[in-house]
């Protein structure tokens, strides 16, 4: 299954946002199995303080890992 992906995000808080972007390509690169295929990266519209990306699996427990490697509070709106 394909899921697009669409958030916000707080301008302000871009070194959080890129510190655990970082954080989950180093993890990824050592488990790549704990974490759906990326179809499309992640992309930022930075006029609008939006993000979205398309990943796909379907093994629940790779997204859920997935997103809590990106959008908990910190970093977003």
């Amino acid at each position: 299954m394909k899921y697009l992906v669409v958030g916000e995000y707080n301008p302000d808080n871009m070194d959080a946002i890129f510190k655990k972007g970082k954080a989950y390509l180093e993890d990824k690169a050592k488990h790549p199995e704990r974490y759906p295929d990326t179809i499309f990266p992640t992309h930022f519209m930075l006029d609008k303080d939006k993000y979205m990306a398309i990943w796909e699996t379907d093994d629940q427990e790779k997204m859920q890992t997935r997103l809590r490697s990106c959008c908990q509070r910190q970093g977003t709106r």
